[in-house]
């Protein structure tokens, strides 16, 4: 029976080429545009949920009624948290690229030395790889960041910097003087990631980079902050604590104008409002927009094809 209704199908489309072509080719234009908006809809709301703990990583961010909404905290922020209630927070990890859009490396290699501005150098925490999940290549990520003068690239870097030699134990030159030793080798940073990096040296290299981290410093806000609760649910407890830690440490000039919010780190690329972001951001309000214009061509789709159908058949009585 199949077999006599493929048969019939295809003495119809061949005995009526371009009626079957416009039907059959508006349908076909309908559903591939609902499909691809279906799967940029699908990678927009997949970003950061690749991290196996991703459900107890929050970033705190920094708002209230003074006019910097801002997604970056002062340094001593992380581990103060992580000090003042550890029956909370597991863990917490920094990251800090001085504020600067582009920052200079330098590989000297049988006499060249030709500086690269690289956009995505970033100096983390040691904790950072125990929060986040990404595949070490080479390298142990327990120790990859655990002492001054560490750095973790990614594949596509190391490819760039040292073609096929193995990258392990290679020293660059951070802004042209300073040496860093590539520690750790890992996969490139998955594209629905709202953090994107290339390089991610220790932060505890930064004082032999000749900068002196500011750990009393309450009023500088260079840093995103992340931490990793040991329960999700605790989020709304440790948001609670929140006011009193900003009137307990902050500067006065701007404590009782600060609050600090807790953002699920799955929050961030769709949903964050706040200035400084650490890369490029989107809007929720995208995915309600592509989804009408989704369902829309996919109505009109059907409608057309439906009305054509029914046009030839009348045709045909």
């Amino acid at each position: 029976m199949l077999r006599e209704y493929a048969r019939m199908a295809v003495r119809q489309l061949r005995k009526e080429k371009v009626y079957s072509f416009i039907t059959i080719s508006g349908l076909a234009l309908g559903l591939a545009c609902v499909l691809c908006i279906l799967l940029f809809v699908n990678d927009e709301l997949s970003y950061d949920q690749y991290h196996s703990k991703s459900d107890r990583i929050f970033r705190v961010i920094q708002g209230g009624d003074s006019e910097e909404q801002s997604s970056s905290l002062p340094f001593p922020s992380g581990p103060t948290l992580q000090n003042d209630f550890p029956d909370i927070v597991e863990y917490q990890a920094r990251l800090f690229n001085f504020q600067a859009s582009t920052l200079s490396v330098v590989y000297e290699d049988k006499g060249v030395n030709k500086p690269f501005n690289e956009p995505h150098f970033f100096f983390g925490d040691s904790t950072y790889f125990k929060i986040f999940d990404h595949k070490f290549v080479k390298g142990n990520p327990d120790k990859a960041l655990s002492g001054p003068g560490f750095v973790v690239i990614t594949e596509s870097t190391a490819r760039r910097y040292f073609g096929t030699a193995d990258a392990m134990g290679k020293v660059i030159l951070f802004e042209g003087k300073y040496a860093l030793m590539v520690n750790g080798v890992i996969e490139d940073v998955p594209s629905n990631s709202h953090f994107k990096f290339d390089f991610l040296a220790s932060m505890t290299s930064l004082p032999a980079l000749g900068f002196n981290i500011p750990e009393k410093n309450w009023y500088w806000n260079p840093v995103w902050t992340y931490v990793l609760l040991k329960d999700p649910s605790d989020r709304a407890v440790l948001q609670d604590q929140m006011h009193a830690f900003v009137q307990k440490y902050y500067h006065p000039s701007v404590k009782d104008d600060t609050d600090l919010n807790i953002q699920p780190v799955t929050n961030i690329y769709l949903y964050s409002k706040s200035d400084y972001e650490i890369g490029v951001m989107s809007d929720a309000r995208n995915i309600k927009l592509f989804t009408i214009i989704g369902f829309v061509i996919l109505l009109i789709a059907i409608i057309n094809f439906i009305n054509l159908s029914t046009a030839r058949a009348n045709l045909n009585s």
